[in-house]
């Protein structure tokens, strides 16, 4: 464990906390344990203390270890949620006994997800971005000098084909479409006509966006904001000639419009944090740009600082490679081909 080899070197002033995670590691295989011990301690002194490791630093600059401890922490607390979550229900018993007494478990079987179609001759930074920009649009010049640039640099294309290789993306269909898809195509009637769908952790950002153009107009948790390579979609194996293609192709459509918008946003805040700017101020006022009688404030308003540049972040090539790897092959789904079903990532 990352945490016991960073404590060693401070033996000393941890040796408590060190023997606590040593007996929490010892618990791996008690799964139950596990839980109740993360449920009993989630106050403890030791827990505070990793809460203080994990914390970033003000200057900015994040040693090793600090993600190491922020992860241990957050584990801890999904441990110690399996706990919390039976105890609230035995707290809701009484106000919920109707639904407590009548209800039932049953298992969904997870549906087959569509193929993703291998890299292909337009599989390249140019060809994405025909796809991601419209006709004529004004940023793509802009957009491919960035990522070309970038591309000499760390061999992005190259990562981006390499990733669409044959069998390398395995997709799944994430738990709560899975459910969506249970519901509305048995015309199941939700309790209390509360159109919602709960999950054990947030929805990403492909489910979220599924559930908001999906026809059946269900609810889901909040998006964390966070996306996969490996989402899929529920497969059609007559492909168009299944009754619900064309439904299912308006629906991803418009997913892709939304995952259009994220590559566009992500692209230009890398590429703006890119360009090559001083190291320092260029220390001209607003003020002392005008004369005297250009001066009022709604022109001070219409200026700013152009060259304070104090608070650009690093471009990074994994951002670009996981939101260009999100983008679906064409405008629409009839490129795909029909007899598959399957729907290019």
């Amino acid at each position: 464990m990352a945490c016991s080899t960073y404590l060693k070197d401070f033996e000393s002033s941890h040796s408590e906390l060190s023997a606590w995670l040593e007996n929490l590691k010892n618990l791996d295989s008690a799964v139950l344990e596990a839980c109740k011990m993360a449920f009993e301690q989630r106050k403890d002194d030791n827990l505070r203390l990793i809460q203080d490791l994990g914390r970033a630093s003000k200057q900015g600059v994040e040693p090793p270890h600090v993600q190491h401890f922020r992860r241990v922490r957050h584990m801890i607390g999904r441990l110690a949620a399996h706990t919390r979550a039976v105890e609230q229900l035995i707290e809701d018993s009484s106000s919920a006994c109707t639904l407590l007494d009548s209800f039932r478990v049953e298992t969904v079987e997870r549906p087959p997800s569509a193929p993703v179609p291998s890299a292909d001759s337009h599989t390249t930074l140019n060809g994405i971005l025909r796809r991601l920009l419209p006709a004529n649009d004004t940023r793509y010049d802009d957009f491919l000098g960035f990522l070309s640039a970038l591309d000499e640099q760390v061999g992005l294309e190259l990562k981006i084909r390499d990733k669409f290789e044959p069998g390398k993306i395995k997709p799944s269909v994430h738990a709560e479409v899975q459910i969506l898809h249970h519901f509305y195509e048995r015309r199941l009637k939700f309790a209390a006509q509360d159109r919602y769908i709960a999950c054990s952790k947030f929805a990403c950002i492909c489910c979220a966006s599924y559930f908001r153009h999906h026809p059946a107009r269900v609810q889901a948790l909040d998006c964390h904001q966070k996306t996969y390579t490996k989402w899929g979609i529920v497969d059609l194996p007559l492909g168009a000639k299944d009754s619900q293609w064309l439904s299912r192709r308006k629906i991803l459509n418009d997913v892709i419009s939304d995952l259009r918008a994220v590559v566009h946003d992500r692209i230009s805040e890398l590429h703006s944090s890119s360009r090559s700017h001083p190291d320092s101020l260029t220390a001209i006022t607003t003020s002392s740009m005008m004369r005297d009688d250009e001066y009022s404030e709604d022109t001070a308003d219409a200026y700013s600082d152009v060259d304070d540049d104090s608070q650009k972040t690093d471009c990074t090539a994994e951002h670009i490679l996981e939101l260009s790897n999100l983008v679906l092959s064409d405008d629409l789904i009839d490129n795909v081909e029909a007899e598959s079903g399957g729907v290019g990532l």
